[in-house]
């Protein structure tokens, strides 16, 4: 049995306020209420309002009505389409002038409403270039909003500012500078094989990028015998650029340090556009006999990074024209894979909507707090690939119930640092609050642990417990589950369950009865 105490000491962590956090003594469930409450109160418990009659004409609530459904269409949460102006509308207006890049004041300019109203039939009924759009933009319909304030604004060409191809800004930009110059296109141009390469050069865990301008076939980036190549490696800032003359170039052609990147072969010059740091440190030259004498600059072992490892699928789900379909599904895996960082979208979308509706707490007080769930939920983390389902879900249980904390009040914490650990690449928060959400009475989540299971992240590889844990979702889903990942998309349990089922020589594809000696929880929602 866990005890209370146990639980209460990591969560009192979670007190995302500058003030002290209570004493352990003073029981869990008075310290769940000062912890958890400051951090989701707000989100959570909101007061009752009585809205009275404004006095503003039919035809001005209707407008504000089309205003609240375009928003709520796009993941901004506006609430009820009633056409009252309240706060749930100006917070998700002041999202949606924040990812347009415009003053975030909650007042919707008529140039706003405008972008709004056009882009949403734009995106209600796409036509090919901006279903194109849509597929090969990690922002998915709402790179639609960016593409339409160009639109607006007079500009014109694709949007450069948002991942442009699913790539960072920096290099969407230069994919950009080298179609401009050349025959190809910028989507031509990602399809031709060695155009852009994916590796980590500098040894910090992220994708970094090689552009071999030579896949153009302008002369205008090539010499007689050599092209540009442009060399994007990632720093705490964003990608740093550096630029050599160089044929046929691999990963293996470079030696890269923070932000600089040079030859390995060092007769060859780099130009670079940034100055070169000094070095402190010089790389190790390690030798490994197995790999034939080849120096090896980065060591092998390497916790892999899901943010770098979805950036590659954006750009294979570019190359092959936009995600699986049903009708469409390939390899099993790679359909598996999309949908995993699908929903890895959606979880962080979700924890950003929510802590926007916080006050006086940082980002950095968010994730160091969130990361207290990763050390207190490790445990159970760990029997994910070695005990079955039920096995699992009944000890984290134990857990929850000697905690004394409210389920709506954890389940809303979770759902924050749910997203905030798959964005900051802390899988021991991502899996551990995912596995808490499935305990907590929400099924649908448990895909997540199949997608672990299923691909390595955070967790040894286990097909068959990743199986389990993917059709515990999909059932869950026929059975009238609402989703939480993608609810728009009617086909995507589908072929969710396609791939589970080509992964898995035992799925029948059809819903399995939920297994008896599964916890249940008597929740009461007001």
């Amino acid at each position: 049995m866990f005890k209370t105490a146990r639980f209460a000491a990591p969560l009192a962590a979670l007190a995302l306020t500058t003030s002290p956090a209570p004493a352990v003594a003073q029981g869990a469930e008075a310290l769940f209420g000062a912890v958890v409450g400051a951090m989701i109160g707000a989100a959570t418990q909101q007061p009752r309002v009585v809205v009275r009659p404004s006095g503003s004409s039919s035809a001005q609530r209707e407008t504000n009505r089309l205003m609240q459904t375009h928003l709520n269409y796009f993941g901004f949460n506006a609430g009820v389409a009633d056409g009252v102006v309240g706060n749930n509308t100006r917070n998700a207006v002041r999202a949606l002038q924040a990812y347009l890049g415009m003053a975030a004041d909650g007042t919707i300019t008529q140039l706003q409403r405008d972008i709004l109203s056009a882009a949403h039939a734009r995106a209600s009924a796409p036509d090919a270039t901006t279903q194109r759009l849509i597929s090969r933009s990690p922002d998915g319909v709402r790179a639609v909003l960016l593409d339409q304030k160009q639109i607006a604004l007079g500009a014109s060409g694709p949007v450069r500012s948002a991942g442009y191809l699913g790539v960072p800004p920096e290099v969407a930009e230069a994919i950009d500078e080298i179609a401009d110059s050349s025959d190809p296109s910028a989507e031509q141009l990602l399809q031709r094989s060695g155009f852009i390469q994916l590796a980590d050069l500098n040894g910090d865990g992220n994708t970094d990028y090689i552009l071999d301008s030579a896949a153009s076939g302008s002369a205008f980036w090539c010499g007689t015998d050599r092209c540009k190549v442009l060399v994007f490696v990632s720093t705490p800032s964003g990608y740093a650029r550096n630029d050599v003359l160089l044929s046929e170039p691999t990963p293996a052609s470079f030696r890269c340090i923070g932000s600089s990147c040079v030859l390995a072969q060092p007769e060859t010059t780099m130009a670079s556009t940034e100055p070169v740091a000094p070095v402190q440190n010089a790389l190790p030259n390690v030798v490994d006999a197995s790999t034939g004498g080849l120096p090896l600059l980065v060591p092998a072992a390497r916790t892999p990074s899901l943010s770098s490892h979805c950036s590659k699928v954006a750009l294979l789900t570019s190359s092959n024209g936009g995600f699986a379909t049903v009708a469409s599904t390939g390899d099993p895996m790679l359909v598996l894979t999309e949908q995993f960082c699908v929903a890895r979208g959606y979880a962080i979308d979700t924890s950003e909507r929510i802590i926007q509706t916080l006050a006086g707490l940082s980002t950095a007080q968010i994730e160091q707090q969130c990361k207290v769930y990763g050390t207190a939920l490790a445990e159970h983390v760990g029997t994910l690939g070695s005990q079955p389902r039920a096995q699992v879900l009944r000890n984290v249980g134990k857990f929850i119930l000697d905690s004394n904390a409210g389920t709506e009040q954890l389940t809303a914490t979770a759902e924050i640092c749910l997203g905030t650990g798959y964005r900051i690449d802390d899988m021991a928060v991502a899996q551990g609050t995912a596995l808490l959400l499935v305990a907590l009475g929400q099924p649908a989540y448990a895909e997540l642990l199949g997608h672990h299971l299923a691909h390595g992240f955070g967790a040894a590889e286990a097909p068959e417990r990743a199986v389990e844990w993917y059709r515990a979702s999909l059932d869950a889903l026929a059975a009238g589950e609402a989703a939480v990942f993608a609810a728009g998309l009617t086909e995507r349990p589908q072929i969710l369950r396609a791939a589970v089922t080509g992964i898995d020589p035992n799925a029948t594809g059809t819903p399995t009865k939920a297994s008896a000696t599964l916890p249940t929880f008597n929740v009461v929602k007001e």
